[in-house]
């Protein structure tokens, strides 16, 4: 049986079940290496603003308890807001894919982050702590 590639958790509102959006991991076939996924919030959801305490938590279920040495992601480069979203969730700025993908009929460059278990676990706060720790309630 192979190992699960493809991780797609709930985000909720702190305290509160109800489901509010999706963020998905996806681990890619080699190393020990994955890509944080379309981050999606339903609008008027209570967490906006906060898309990026998402992309924290689910990176330390990466770096705990699937051991992954390196999580990346990426933006199309004309989203400038996500530049933010991005640093906030603890990624720092590696590259510009130009001219990635085509969309409508226009070219587009994808800006990429990524962050590393040697240096993003001791920056943690006290919620990804309790994740990288094992002691939060996340599937397997």
């Amino acid at each position: 049986m192979q190992p699960r590639r493809k991780h797609t958790m709930a985000v909720c509102a702190p305290g509160e079940d109800a489901m509010v959006g999706t963020m998905g991991l996806l681990v890619e076939e080699y190393g020990r290496n994955a890509m944080l996924t379309s981050l999606v919030l339903l609008p008027g959801a209570p967490v906006g603003g906060h898309g990026h305490e998402a992309g924290r938590l689910l990176m330390a279920y990466g770096f705990g308890r699937l051991g992954l040495h390196r999580i990346w992601a990426g933006h199309r480069a004309d989203h400038a807001r996500m530049r933010d979203v991005m640093l906030a969730a603890g990624l720092h700025p590696e590259a510009t894919l130009r001219q990635l993908f085509n969309a409508q009929g226009v070219w587009h460059d994808v800006a990429t982050y990524a962050a590393v278990a040697p240096e993003r676990i001791p920056q943690t706060g006290a919620a990804e702590r309790h994740i990288l720790d094992g002691d939060a309630l996340l599937p397997a």
